[in-house]
C-alpha cells in the first residue's frame, strides 16, 4: 500500500512538472521590402513604390495598427497604399506586390529636378500587437533606397530586336540580289 501511494505520488510529481514545463511562447515575426534587396529607382518626378512580405513565425497571432515612412525630404506625396488584411495568423506569411496607387506598402514621388545619382533612404516601421499575449506590442522594421535615374529610351522588347534583324537580314539579300 505505501508503494502503491509513493508511485501515484511519483506519477503525479512527473505530470505536473510535465504541465509546467510546456514550450516557451515564440515570437518570430519579420518583414521585408519587395523587391527583396529594398532599392527602387526611377527618374526625378516619378513615383516610386514598394511591396512586402509579412511572415508570422510566431506562436501568437499578429494584428497591425499602423505604418510609418522615416526619410528625407526628397520625395513628395507620400502615400501609405498598404491595404492588406491587418491580421496575420501564427504561422502564416503574406506577400503583395506594389501596384501604383492600389497595393504594396507606401509610395512617393520624387521631387522634380532632382539629379541624376541622387539617393533617398528611410526606414518603415510597421507597429502592431500579438494577439492571445496580452496585446505585446510589435515594432517591424524594413529599410528601402531610392534612386533618381537618368530618363532613359526605352527598353527594347526582344520581338523588337527580332522583327528588326530580320529586316536587316531581309535588306541585305535584297542588296545581293540587285548586285548579281
Amino acid at each position: 500500500m505505501r508503494r502503491r501511494a509513493v508511485v501515484v505520488l511519483l506519477g503525479l510529481a512527473i505530470l505536473m512538472a510535465g504541465a509546467s514545463a510546456q514550450a516557451a511562447p515564440i515570437i518570430d515575426i519579420s518583414i521585408g521590402t519587395l523587391p527583396a534587396d529594398g532599392i527602387v529607382g526611377g527618374p526625378a518626378g516619378s513615383t516610386l513604390g514598394w511591396g512586402y512580405t509579412i511572415t508570422n513565425n510566431s506562436t501568437y497571432n499578429l494584428l497591425i495598427s499602423s505604418i510609418d515612412v522615416a526619410m528625407s525630404l526628397i520625395g513628395v506625396s507620400e502615400t501609405l497604399v498598404f491595404n492588406g488584411n491587418p491580421y496575420l495568423a501564427a504561422g502564416t506569411s503574406v506577400t503583395v506586390d506594389y501596384v501604383p496607387g492600389v497595393s504594396g506598402l507606401f509610395e512617393f514621388t520624387l521631387n522634380p529636378g532632382l539629379p541624376v545619382g541622387t539617393t533617398e533612404m528611410g526606414t518603415v516601421h510597421v507597429r502592431g500587437n500579438l494577439l492571445n499575449a496580452e496585446g505585446a506590442p510589435v515594432i517591424l522594421t524594413a529599410h528601402f533606397t531610392a534612386i533618381v535615374t537618368p530618363e532613359g529610351a526605352a527598353v527594347p522588347e526582344p520581338g523588337t530586336l527580332l522583327l528588326l534583324g530580320g529586316g536587316l537580314a531581309a535588306l541585305a539579300g535584297f542588296r545581293r540580289t540587285l548586285a548579281a
